[in-house]
């Protein structure tokens, strides 16, 4: 593939990410509600985590601490 052709490429799929948003934006929100509802009830389902808990947090922080203190 080319310059050209990536930069063609590019624009088309720039051009259909502009006319997703404008259908998005034009949807009802009861429409969207129902989508919302729908992968919310999927996670549920799957028994996804709802949120991060602040020892998983502080776990991660505590990794990039010292990730950070080897790099020095």
């Amino acid at each position: 593939m080319d310059k050209h052709l990536a930069r063609a490429y590019r624009e088309r799929w720039l051009a259909v990410e502009a006319v997703d948003s404008r259908e998005l934006r034009r949807s009802p929100v009861g429409w969207r509600l129902q989508q919302m509802d729908a992968i919310y009830r999927l996670a549920v389902g799957l028994r996804l985590p709802g949120k991060a808990s602040s020892d998983g947090k502080a776990a991660v922080y505590e990794r990039w601490a010292r990730l950070k203190r080897r790099m020095r």
